[in-house]
């Protein structure tokens, strides 16, 4: 497989870049010996951010993706620059080139590869991917809200009051799915509202992080959530949940997650390596995936944006959730095979979901 990549930037605006946000801008772009041989100058910025972009456009489409601080450009021995992928390249060779013209910096890549042969674990019965018909528009595929972050104390009272729970209710009920926790904070008014919620919107719900804890704080509502609820918890939650401890949960959690799905009256993902997915009518699933790697802030967050995203798109609920692990376990098991099983930011997942969702159409699903 051969790629052809191409990209320009000012040099004015990496240079706006630097004044503005400094070293953040520099670490989250550049590696470290780039930053040596650079020194600040904004052409040599220019032109390594020039030719990354240019070797992110050459792996567009082939379901792998290096983040621009696991690419580095430095100078070969004869002063060409030469780029070097940080991570298992499965075999990539890279050329580059860098020219300067009219404070523009424009950089050109070819890839050449052997070509991708994406090894995919046997997916569980109950993954299912919603269509894609071809005379779809944005408007196909539902609408989710997710109620989730917090301004601290006045934020939460806010929520709480009367006039803003009618108004969540009022966009929940225009909405195919809602996803309700992530960031919400510990404020008791805030657990009211996500108590509130949780009993009566009418669409679908996907509560997690600090919904599930305002679920546990309030045991009596045990089996009166409204219908269509996933509960996302990781083993921690998941003894709030329950009243077990975490090593109990350790040692039976298939029995754990069917449990807690009768008394709560809704599918329970139990995350960790192979996730469980548990519904109340008995119905269980275990995720074939174990990958240190998704041991990381956020990437609970976007598994329960995947989830979402499913049942907006017409997906039920326990097909959603054993969907939506697979996938996401799957993005982070592609992910960790180049970068390792550290290092891995809960943005990186997102540009490989739509690569192993390729992936799975290309294979019937």
């Amino acid at each position: 497989m051969q790629r052809i990549g191409v990209d320009a930037v000012s040099v004015d605006r990496i240079a706006l870049a630097v004044g503005r946000s400094g070293p953040g801008f520099l670490n989250k772009v550049y590696t470290p010996a780039e930053q040596a041989y650079c020194a600040g100058n904004p052409e040599r910025l220019a032109g390594r951010w020039a030719a990354k972009e240019a070797v992110i456009k050459c792996f567009d489409g082939t379901g792998i993706c290096f983040p621009r601080r696991r690419i580095e450009v430095l100078p070969g021995p004869r002063g060409a620059p030469r780029a070097r992928l940080l991570g298992d390249h499965r075999g990539a060779q890279l050329e580059v080139s860098i020219t300067h013209h009219s404070r523009l910096a424009v950089a050109t890549a070819h890839l050449e590869m052997p070509d991708v042969v994406d090894d995919l674990l046997p997916a569980p019965d109950a993954v299912v991917l919603p269509e894609r018909p071809y005379d779809a528009h944005k408007g196909t595929f539902g609408t989710a809200i997710v109620l989730a972050g917090s301004l601290g104390f006045t934020g939460a009272a806010y929520l709480a009051s009367t006039a803003a729970y009618g108004s969540i209710l009022g966009q929940l009920a225009t909405a195919k799915v809602g996803v309700i926790g992530p960031g919400l904070g510990r404020d008791s008014s805030t657990w009211r509202l996500v108590l509130d919620l949780a009993m009566h919107a009418k669409c679908p719900l996907v509560i997690d992080a600090d919904g599930l804890n305002a679920l546990a704080d309030s045991p009596r509502s045990k089996g009166k959530l409204g219908k269509n609820r996933v509960l996302t918890p990781h083993p921690g939650e998941a003894a709030r949940l329950t009243g077990k401890t975490v090593e109990a949960i350790a040692a039976d959690r298939h029995g754990t997650a069917r449990k807690a799905a009768k008394e709560w009256g809704a599918v329970v993902v139990l995350k960790g390596a192979h996730t469980v997915v548990a519904h109340p009518d008995g119905r269980i699933s275990e995720d074939p995936h174990e990958v240190p790697a998704l041991a990381s802030g956020g990437t609970g967050d976007v598994l329960a944006g995947i989830i979402g995203g499913l049942i907006a798109q017409g997906s039920d609920t326990f097909s959603a959730a054993v969907t939506g692990v697979y996938i996401h376990a799957a993005a982070g098991r592609r992910i960790s095979q180049r970068l390792g099983d550290s290092g891995l930011l809960a943005s990186d997942l997102l540009m490989e979901i739509p690569a192993v969702m390729n992936v799975l159409r290309k294979g019937g699903l």
